[in-house]
């Protein structure tokens, strides 16, 4: 298994682009902080943060709505 981390920082004040290559990856909610979503895979633990439950429920209804690419064509 290969995990990687690689932190970009952008030119625009206050943001970082951030990539991390994992395979499968435990994804919970912190049980003391029902905001906050962790994915976690060897070296890469990234934690996001959501303002309110209205935040929450956007971002599963797109990650929901999500499909896997179409395999390559051999």
């Amino acid at each position: 298994m290969s995990t990687a981390l690689r932190i970009l920082p952008t030119l625009e004040m206050g943001s970082l682009s951030v990539a991390a290559e994992v395979q499968d990856p435990d994804v919970r909610w912190e049980p003391d902080a029902p905001g906050v979503l962790r994915l976690v895979e060897g070296a890469v633990d990234v934690s996001l943060s959501f303002p309110d439950r209205a935040a929450v429920a956007r971002f599963c209804r797109r990650v929901g709505a999500l499909r896997p690419p179409p395999a390559p064509r051999s």
